[in-house]
């Protein structure tokens, strides 16, 4: 299982390939304050979806994993998989439905667009402390964890939420400072996991309550048990899981090949040859939260300062006719990967799904209609550079997009630059086109706000593009906190920006693949952060 270590913080929502970050401040995030924004909407309590009563309590045997970490030692926080296993949260977003799952809240309640009401599960403590006390989880005990994330500058707690208070000990009210589109899925991630105020014995951590305990540790790695006092009956359904930690890629490829672990995330396809040939596996495919596009300058300044820009991308024709030049089909094969959306694939529930992405209209490689619009604009045989890091692969990805664009006509040139260099130049918007590499997009928001007037920052637009009725589009879908209706309006945002052509074109989403021991079950890679963190409870190894 490849589980890399992230360190980043949640405020480097959106990284660039090479590494761009903190892009993103809480005035974008919050996009939808102005006085467009609803005030208020219908009150109401929210039931959570719930577990499935499990009959057989018999538990089923260890699971071993792995992540890339230099060396074992209980001092070192856990990583952010170890996260998911020990600490429960509030809530379980499924990234796949939107669907919104009970963990410690047994449900919630929207009383406004800036205020939320949980109601704490009555039945849980978490895991026995040092002095072997295992203290009931009440709200005010949540309220100060919160509130020491706050302190600790983490970004959910210090820059969204503006208080917390617990009216009584199974009521705890949040208040957001200004609407907050990702507020449910940033409650389910890692950094939101609620800690108490007492430490275990081998462990410097603070307690958590999650469906596994830290127990200790070997020469190879950390070893989690079962909680026996887990708030639901007959979960998890494993005694133990084993993570292993080790060093490199490599390392962990030759473990699942050497039937040390049960589950290998690849971190590249190169790592599939060696893990293929060991025959009591199966592999399972996911789209990443990364992507691929192809964005174009259409005006001579942003943000106060002159940038490159080609006149003629003003023209929707000459827009529509690079889009429908590019044979989305034939780029994602090169590289394993899927036709793309503004909102990645991998945010099941928001994104436009493939099907309809490739029937529309911008998306239909027909090189005769580019070279129709091209003549009706009097632009044959227009040239533009296209720069792009020296760091982007393959090379071939490249060549293929050049000659699909020299083919109807266009004289585009790439250029590879360092990646420091291309990255200043991309966040002035200082390019006639540039091809760009996302990746981070860990909440589905960042591929609306690409394509905004006001861009990632809610100061320019890296393209120069700016259509009033898809940002109107956007503050609505920004506004609305519940997931399956903030989907809804995502998913409406999107087909408003296809009415007219964009600025920037999203071309292909990588495909990321694990290799799954044949005795292991419940284990859902396509789920992210909700199969480590809530689904972790239903795994089985049966042998």
């Amino acid at each position: 299982m490849v589980l890399v270590v992230r360190t980043y913080s949640r405020r480097d929502a959106l990284r660039f390939v090479g590494g761009i970050s903190g892009l993103v401040s809480l005035g974008w995030y919050s996009l939808g304050c102005g006085p467009d924004i609803q005030e208020s909407i219908p009150e109401r309590a929210i039931p959570l979806q719930l577990r499935q009563e499990n009959p057989n309590d018999r538990r089923t045997g260890r699971l071993r994993l792995g992540v890339r970490r230099e060396s074992v030692n209980s001092a070192v926080p856990f990583s952010r998989f170890e996260e998911m296993l020990v600490y429960s949260r509030l809530i379980a977003v499924d990234p796949r439905d939107a669907t919104i799952y009970s963990d410690l809240a047994s449900n919630f309640e929207i009383v406004d667009s800036l205020k939320v009401v949980f109601r704490i599960r009555p039945n849980a403590f978490f895991h026995h402390d040092a002095l072997g006390m295992a203290v009931p989880i009440t709200s005010e005990l949540i309220q100060r964890d919160f509130e020491r994330r706050a302190e600790d500058g983490t970004y959910l707690f210090s820059e969204v939420i503006e208080n917390v208070t617990a009216p009584e000990s199974n009521t705890l009210v949040v208040e957001l400072r200004a609407p907050f589109a990702s507020f449910f899925e940033f409650l389910s991630a890692p950094e939101a996991g609620i800690r108490g105020e007492s430490g275990y014995r081998t462990f410097l951590e603070p307690v958590g309550s999650g469906p596994f305990v830290p127990a200790g540790q070997d020469l190879s790695g950390y070893v989690l048990f079962a909680n026996p006092n887990y708030y639901e009956e007959g979960y998890p359904r494993l005694e133990e899981i084993s993570v292993l930690h080790l060093p490199t890629e490599s390392d962990l490829d030759a473990a699942f090949f050497a039937g040390q672990l049960d589950v290998r995330e690849h971190h590249s396809v190169d790592s599939l040859g060696d893990t293929r040939e060991r025959s009591s596996a199966r592999e399972v495919s996911r789209y990443s939260r990364s992507q691929r596009g192809l964005g174009l300058s259409l005006l001579p300044k942003k943000g106060g300062e002159a940038t490159r820009y080609i006149e003629a991308f003003q023209d929707e024709r000459i827009r529509r006719a690079i889009s429908i030049s590019l044979d989305r089909s034939a780029l994602a094969t090169l590289d394993s990967s899927a036709v793309a959306g503004p909102v990645g694939a991998a945010h099941t529930a928001d994104a436009l799904p493939v099907e309809e992405l490739i029937q529309h209209p911008l998306y239909r490689h027909d090189p005769l209609e580019a070279k129709r619009l091209l003549s009706a604009a009097g632009a044959e045989g227009i040239e533009f550079e296209i720069i792009t890091s020296k760091t982007f692969e393959p090379h071939r990805y490249i060549d293929l997009l050049e000659s699909q664009l020299r083919d109807v006509g266009f004289r585009a040139r790439f250029r590879l630059e360092e990646h420091s260099d291309w990255q200043r130049s991309f966040l002035a918007g200082d390019f006639e086109a540039t091809l760009l590499e996302l990746h981070g997009l860990d909440t589905p928001d960042m591929g609306l706000r690409l394509h905004t007037t006001g861009g990632l920052n809610g100061d320019f637009s890296l393209w120069g593009y700016s259509n009033p009725i898809f940002d109107s589009a956007v503050v609505t879908a920004l506004s609305e906190l519940v997931p399956d209706r903030r989907a809804d309006a995502m998913r409406k945002a999107q087909r408003t920006l296809f009415d007219e052509v964009p600025g920037m074109f999203p071309l292909t989403t990588p495909i990321e693949i694990a290799s799954i021991g044949q005795h292991v079950s419940g284990y859902e890679f396509d789920a992210f952060d909700f199969n480590t963190g809530w689904l972790a409870s239903e795994w089985e190894h049966n042998t």
